[in-house]
């Protein structure tokens, strides 16, 4: 399951009028084994995305604050950095994230089409409303 599930998730587990205690619980779970990506791809996605000329080296203080982030997410994660001394939160992006989630919302919609031929009219009409 890439992010866009993930992020699906993350809703489902914070409705417990929806769902029941036991499903929020396993939904919980998913939501804290992401697992952080490497200082490497962090250092090549900020330099690909740096805006303006020269590599992260140029803007951070200590580059020693990539050696471990201080949180991981379903998109990406956050490190606790230095900027002309003064203490920033950097979020980096999962660098294949977009293509992730694109293939993510390719599948749900597959679902959403098939679903969309279920014998039970109520689901049928949801899936094409999800479809839309």
């Amino acid at each position: 399951l890439g992010p866009a599930f993930v992020k699906i998730a993350q809703v489902w587990a914070s409705r417990p009028d929806v769902l029941p205690e036991p499903y929020i619980k396993e939904l919980e779970k998913l939501l804290e084994q992401v697992r952080p990506f490497g200082k490497d791809l962090a250092l090549e996605t900020l330099n690909r995305n740096m805006t303006t000329g020269g590599g992260p080296e140029k803007y951070f203080d200590d580059m020693s604050a990539f050696e471990k982030p201080i949180a991981a997410a379903s998109v990406g994660q956050v490190y606790k950095a230095k900027v002309k001394g003064k203490t920033v939160a950097v979020k980096v992006q999962r660098p294949d994230v977009r293509e992730q989630v694109t293939l993510d919302l390719y599948v749900i919609r597959e679902f959403g089409i098939i679903g969309s031929f279920l014998p039970f009219e109520r689901y049928a009409a949801q899936s094409r409303s999800l479809v839309d």
